[in-house]
C-alpha cells in the first residue's frame, strides 16, 4: 500500500471501512463475518459513526451493477458482512 492510499485511510474514516469491505469481499464467509463482527463493534464503540459506515459501504453500492459482472454472489456476500 502507498503513502496515497494510506493518506486517503486516515483522512475519511469511512474510507478505513470501505477498505477492508473491498478487500474481503470474495474471501471466505468467516472474512466476510469477521469483517462485518468488527464493524459492529467499531459503531457501536463510537470510532465509526453510523453516518460513516453508510458512506463506506455506499462506495462499494454504487458500482454494485458493475461488480455483479464478476462477483454474481454480491449480494449473498454484503449480506454476510452488513447481516452481522
Amino acid at each position: 500500500m502507498g503513502k496515497e492510499e494510506i493518506s486517503a485511510l486516515t483522512s475519511e474514516p469511512s474510507s478505513l471501512y470501505l477498505f477492508p469491505l473491498s478487500r474481503v469481499l470474495e474471501r471466505s464467509p468467516q472474512a466476510r463475518s469477521l469483517v462485518g463482527s468488527l464493524t459492529r463493534t467499531l459503531v457501536k464503540r463510537n470510532f465509526l459513526l453510523p453516518e460513516q459506515y453508510e458512506k463506506g459501504l455506499s462506495g462499494i453500492l454504487k458500482f454494485a451493477g458493475d461488480l455483479l459482472v464478476d462477483i454474481p454472489t454480491l449480494w449473498d456476500f454484503v449480506a454476510q458482512i452488513v447481516g452481522k
